[in-house]
């Protein structure tokens, strides 16, 4: 009996210390952000967001939109440059919102290496899961159409050392910004110009999901993509939900809950452990009492 007990209790004692651990996990979880389902934050780090561009083509105009959610991140507003569009106007101030705008028609940018076309730093304000998101309305070359061959990537860095390079950039489709950002150049999901997209197939136009056309096959035809860029189709399943301001809710607080299932487990073995020992205290008693009537029929027999 004894050692069926031990057994009991080391099984209990085991879930409760794997309950223990599962708390101090769900703590640290819940001291994190997770930003662009791509790289995890402590609260109180700096993020540091850059936008990249690469193209052979030079670039005389842009006017683009970064959006972030402002419940989550705090923008540090000194810090936001851009080193690829010297002079630019940007304007940091505004409600989760960064605007860039900047041309030269005799100038050119030059972005055939890969260029920080935008940087940004944020503290971060609380744990959960959101998104820092990009539209562009304008991005044009010498020939005032749009850029038909480059390449968007973003790098990531916490408290100044970069966590993570070259991810491509989140689309926002929040249907608020649609106005704002559409424009004539086709924002591609995969950050991609419509001439050097690695995929084959056809391939979705992003720009909000009240104006995202269904997949376009990768064509030449600068008229035909510019409008495509400002035909809509809501219906169109392809397109990247992730933006700023649809953020997915906080995760839920399960800590409660475990301590809950701790506190039964405790109990429980509590109970099993004093309906053993009573349980062995009768048979004890039950022994006794056998042996004292043994005792008794011997002496009768005498």
């Amino acid at each position: 009996m004894n050692k069926f007990i031990r057994s009991i209790s080391a099984i209990l004692l085991s879930l409760i210390l794997l309950l223990a651990s599962s708390l101090i996990y769900v703590s640290a979880a819940e001291d994190e952000l997770i930003l662009d389902g791509k790289v995890a934050y402590k609260v109180g780090d700096t993020v540091t967001y850059d936008l990249c561009l690469q193209t052979p083509e030079g670039v005389v105009g842009v006017q683009m939109y970064v959006y972030y959610d402002p419940n989550y991140l705090r923008i540090k507003k000194d810090s936001v440059e851009s080193p690829g569009f010297k002079a630019a106007s940007i304007n940091p101030n505004l409600d989760g919102e960064i605007i860039l705008i900047w041309s030269n028609a005799t100038n050119p940018a030059n972005f055939t290496e890969k260029e920080v076309m935008l940087t940004a730093e944020f503290e971060v304000l609380k744990a959960g899961e959101t998104y820092i998101t990009r539209g562009v309305q304008e991005l044009y070359p010498i020939d005032l159409t749009y850029l038909k061959e480059q390449t968007f990537s973003v790098d990531y860095s916490q408290n100044g050392t970069i966590v993570k390079e070259n991810e491509v950039p989140v689309v926002d489709t929040n249907p608020d910004h649609a106005d704002e950002f559409q424009g004539a150049f086709p924002n591609y999901e995969d950050g991609k110009g419509e001439n050097n997209s690695d995929v084959e197939e056809e391939r979705t136009i992003v720009t909000s999901p009240n104006k995202a056309n269904e997949p376009a096959a990768n064509n030449n035809n600068g008229n035909n993509n510019q409008n495509a860029a400002q035909q809509g189709n809501a219906s169109n399943g392809n397109i990247y939900q992730g933006n700023a301001s649809a953020a997915p809710q906080d995760n839920v607080d399960i800590v409660p809950v475990i301590i809950i299932i701790a506190v039964v487990l405790a109990a429980i073995a509590i109970v099993v452990i004093i309906v053993l020992k009573s349980r062995g205290g009768d048979d004890k008693y039950k022994h006794s009492e056998n042996s004292t009537d043994n005792t008794d029929d011997g002496n009768d027999s005498e």
